[in-house]
């Protein structure tokens, strides 16, 4: 974000220069003039779009509590259009561009349990240089989506991933800071290049709103990543936090959405509901050969033998984060004031 920037304001009760966040958006959409966007400590209840780049999106206080964008699309609902939305029509915010800087706000997807409605996206975070600090990101299945999605869908077609489809893979570089993520499956997804630092991630019991007696079964899984094959990092979580609400071992730390899915965990506290397997293969053998999965050595204790999931020695993991803040610092305007 440039030193020198235009500075607009957002308030539904009035005395600002836009009453929504969609009139904002609308305004901004093709804008590369550096902008700080001020948001009424309110809340509003509108799903909207950003597309453009240079842009500061703040709340209206520290307190991000206090500024709250709620929406509540989901994925087996009906478009307006007459189609089923599907996963990525559902985003409460979506970003399309280049340096984006989103602060002091929450972003929640109020769908619901995602086992009836589907999956729920709260924030679409795509492009390049964008940072996330001091939010809340709050949902079920799918909260938070860090594009590019991946060149085909499941089926090998490239087709049914939203209101991006046909538009080419660009490679996205991100940054999650001392925010609190909230979901059960999948909730942190995509193929960007991602670093979560200082990040709250809290693992939501979904299951057992539907069935209280059910104890043992998988509740879901912290993160989905389908890395581009290309790139060397995938999601890198580093001095986290990972609580929940779940039954012991019964969150998985990650799977791959696609086979070269990265992830790695470095000193990160974990709660008991954390699988002793930590990841899983999404039932793919083939996935244990193109993935890669890893957790600093402080995080366990051994490794077992079939374990699928790397172990990196403490000085090899400072090596790791240093090597990863150095690659994605090439793709912030202002490097300096980022980690």
């Amino acid at each position: 974000m440039a030193d020198t920037y235009r500075t607009l304001k957002v308030d539904p009760c009035g005395n600002a220069d836009f009453s929504s966040l969609s009139e904002a958006a609308f305004f901004l959409k093709g804008s590369k003039i550096p902008t700080k966007l001020i948001l009424a400590p309110t809340a509003y209840n509108e799903s909207v779009v950003f597309e453009c780049s240079n842009l500061l999106i703040t709340g209206g206080t520290d307190n991000p509590d206090d500024t709250v964008i709620v929406d509540s699309h989901y994925a087996k609902e009906l478009h307006p259009k007459g189609f089923i939305r599907g996963t990525f029509w559902t985003a409460v915010v979506r970003t399309d561009g280049n340096n984006i800087t989103i602060r002091n706000l929450t972003v929640r997807n109020a769908a619901g349990n995602g086992k009836k409605v589907g999956q729920a996206i709260a924030l679409y975070a795509d492009g390049c240089g964008i940072l996330v600090e001091n939010c809340r990101l709050i949902g079920h299945q799918d909260t938070l989506f860090t594009a590019p999605f991946p060149d085909l869908n499941k089926h090998g077609r490239n087709e049914g991933f939203g209101p991006k489809n046909d538009i080419p893979r660009d490679p996205s570089v991100q940054i999650y800071k001392n925010c609190f993520i909230e979901g059960d499956v999948d909730f942190i997804f995509g193929g960007a290049t991602a670093l979560f630092d200082g990040c709250t991630i809290f693992s939501h019991d979904a299951v057992s709103e539907l069935d209280p007696d059910d104890k043992t079964s998988c509740r879901g899984y912290v993160c989905a990543p389908c890395t581009v094959p290309s790139l060397k990092y995938g999601y890198l979580f580093t001095n986290c936090r990972l609580i929940s609400d779940c039954p012991p071992h019964t969150v998985f730390l990650g799977r791959p959405w696609r086979p070269y899915g990265r992830a790695v965990f470095i000193n990160c506290a974990t709660d008991e509901h954390i699988s002793e397997d930590l990841f899983n293969d999404w039932d793919s053998a083939a996935n244990r050969e193109t993935s890669y999965f890893a957790v600093s050595e402080d995080m366990v204790e051994e490794k077992t033998p079939d374990a699928f999931y790397h172990i990196i020695k403490n000085d090899a993991a400072r090596e790791y984060i240093k090597d990863f803040k150095a690659f994605i610092s090439n793709y912030f305007n202002d490097s300096t004031n980022i980690f």
